[in-house]
């Protein structure tokens, strides 16, 4: 089982000097990504302090004009699935204000195990299945969180200085591929 104990040992390079959270800066040619660490301690529900805030704030200002990609676990808004939007991020409003003006190109979030996209505030978002359980489509019931076992998935996010393209793979999918032969040969489809 791992503890946050382990898992600060074991990711001693995200952490920074003396914070009990774990966050970190990649540049990268693209753009600069960001990996913020969202989890509230003794919770399934997500938070982001005022010392993360900060970080987050000097991050943005060392990036400047150019492009930032954000990657959280906990989802910065309401996402239509109650049960969950009730452990999404605490402080959101702050959050949100954080990121106004920036030139944030994309979001990628988890926590939701379900493949979703769309905007917020500008901001296209993606998150896809989890490569485990998942959570069930469900966008009434409020009281309680409802799981299944629908294929799991990961993603592949392709990023150059003009798209972000992700795809979601389920990979335990079984199915066999179909040879539809040359994707050019419009008559081969059966278009006749």
């Amino acid at each position: 089982m791992t503890t946050e104990k382990t898992s600060k040992a074991e990711f001693s390079e995200m952490y920074e000097e003396d914070a009990d959270y774990c966050q970190k800066v990649l540049t990268t040619p693209s753009g600069t990504f960001l990996f913020l660490d969202t989890k509230r301690k003794g919770s399934h529900g997500g938070g982001y302090c005022m010392e993360r805030q900060r970080w987050l704030s000097a991050q943005l200002n060392r990036a400047g004009n150019g492009p930032v990609y954000l990657f959280m676990h906990h989802p910065p808004f309401d996402t239509g699935l109650p049960a969950m939007d009730r452990i999404g991020l605490e402080n959101a409003g702050q959050f949100a204000e954080a990121l106004a003006g920036r030139n944030i190109r994309h979001l990628f979030f988890g926590h939701l195990h379900r493949p979703i996209s769309g905007s917020w505030n500008g901001i296209p978002f993606t998150t896809i299945k989890s490569t485990n359980h998942q959570v069930a489509f469900d966008t009434k019931t409020f009281e309680t969180l409802y799981c299944n076992l629908e294929t799991p998935s990961y993603g592949l996010v392709l990023i150059d200085k003009t798209r972000v393209v992700t795809h979601s793979h389920d990979f335990l999918d079984i199915s066999d591929n179909i040879d539809t032969g040359d994707p050019t040969d419009y008559i081969a489809w059966g278009a006749a």
